[in-house]
């Protein structure tokens, strides 16, 4: 009996915790977010799906059921924040040249990009298992 309460406590735990590292992944200072009070009493800003929707527009890349990207070959700016948004029912592990993602089932993360590499730069997009499911060129 013992043993199932620790164990409900443990993942009673487990999964508040994982809900604070799912925050942290809508961090920002955009117009429309909410604040949500964390552990240690500080203010962390979360933006919501719709608006993040609305705020990033056309600076959005979406992976389905399949990991299908769309689109698959934006062009960026260095330093654009775009919107990685998981529409499958899983959570997908996102790679952008090979900078790693988790992303949540229905959920996303806003990312900026930045390169080392000489301008023009390809950037390729793998999700889960796939390789170079999409690209994005980055320029100047």
């Amino acid at each position: 009996m013992v043993i199932v309460v620790v164990a409900v406590l443990a993942a009673a735990v487990w999964m508040y915790l994982g809900k604070l590292v799912s925050i942290e992944f809508h961090c920002g200072n955009e117009e429309g977010e909410q604040e949500e009070e964390n552990v240690v009493g500080t203010k962390t800003p979360v933006l919501s799906y719709t608006a993040a929707v609305k705020l990033y527009g056309d600076k959005r890349i979406q992976f389905d059921e399949n990991c299908v990207v769309s689109p698959t070959n934006p062009s960026f700016k260095v330093g654009t924040k775009i919107m990685l948004d998981n529409r499958s029912s899983k959570k997908r592990s996102i790679s952008l040249d090979s900078q790693y993602y988790s992303i949540g089932a229905y959920d996303f993360r806003v990312v900026t990009l930045n390169t080392s590499s000489k301008l023009p730069h390809e950037v390729l997009i793998d999700c889960d298992n796939g390789q170079q499911n999409g690209r994005i060129n980055l320029q100047q």
